[in-house]
């Protein structure tokens, strides 16, 4: 088998020269206790349970709250969630307005384009943004000092408007990206790393929804 040899830059002269195959195949990178598919088995499976098993007993919800809680809800934890999404999947007005005029923009219509154009009016919408233009008391997640904060000093610095900070960053490094996308469409092989799954054991069985989510018709 063929082996590239990755060399890092060295850190205090000591980092060591690593091998790995094309590609990253069979490469661990991390863990994960979110699900594994094994391919040779044709089995995946969500957490502890089988997807296929979870697809025939359970609501998507069901299945949402599992990835994102860690355990499959009980009957008013899901009907809880239902709603909750139910809200959410609720577009403003002002978006909704806007819809039917971007169907029309286009030739040929492109439905990707479409979708993140009503996503980005979406966010607007909610006063969602960027992190990169965000405050640290509006960030819900600590984000560790990279050099994408000290660009934003320097944008901040030459006077650009802070919405405009992720935009023109992203603009200088497009050339960078596309040299990166152009060698790698060079070699056919997928860079494909694993993860180690370290949650509990699978396959377990699917509980059954309970009694009176069965009766409502849930």
């Amino acid at each position: 088998m063929r082996i590239n040899s990755v060399n890092p830059a060295p850190q205090n002269g000591n980092t060591a020269v690593i091998q790995a195959p094309p590609g990253l195949e069979g490469v661990v990178v991390s863990e994960t206790q979110l699900g594994d598919v094994r391919g040779s088995e044709g089995f995946f499976h969500y957490r502890q349970y089988s997807a296929i098993e979870l697809a025939r007993k359970r609501s998507l919800e069901d299945v949402w709250s599992l990835l994102f809680e860690g355990a499959l809800p009980d009957y008013r934890q899901s009907r809880a969630c239902k709603e909750e999404l139910a809200e959410l999947r609720q577009l403003d007005a002002e978006v909704a307005a806007l819809l039917p005029g971007m169907a029309k923009v286009g030739e040929p219509w492109n439905p990707l384009d479409g979708l993140r154009t009503a996503l980005s009016l979406a966010c607007t919408a909610r006063g969602l943004g960027p992190c990169h233009d965000l405050s640290p008391e509006q960030r819900r997640r600590d984000i560790h000092t990279h050099v994408e904060f000290y660009a934003g000093v320097l944008l901040e610095a030459c006077g650009l408007p802070r919405p405009m900070f992720t935009s023109t960053f992203a603009t200088s490094r497009v050339i960078g990206w596309c040299a990166n996308i152009l060698e790698q469409a060079t070699d056919s092989h997928i860079i494909r790393p694993s993860a180690k799954y370290v949650g509990p054991a699978a396959p377990q069985p699917v509980p059954q929804p309970g009694p009176s989510e069965v009766r409502a018709g849930v």
